[in-house]
């Protein structure tokens, strides 16, 4: 499961920089470590940034379990 790259991803999406998706959460820097994998986050500041943005976190994981499902399904 990578958060990072869906956070990255959702973000793309929005059209938002690392310091808007960020918001007062996480610095820039910190979250930038988080989409490149570099550093995890903690599930309180996962669903804060999430809520922060509208989206809800079922949504989120939901999203990001059917991607790996197609990838896994893809590998074998």
């Amino acid at each position: 499961m990578n958060i990072g790259s869906e956070l990255k991803k959702v973000r793309e999406e929005l059209g938002l920089s690392q310091e808007k998706m960020a918001g007062n959460v996480l610095t820039k820097s910190y979250y930038s470590k988080i989409e490149r994998g570099e550093y995890e986050i903690k599930a309180c500041d996962l669903k804060e940034i999430l809520s922060l943005h509208g989206i809800k976190t079922s949504d989120f994981f939901e999203s990001l379990e059917s991607k790996e499902s197609w990838l896994n399904m893809n590998i074998i």
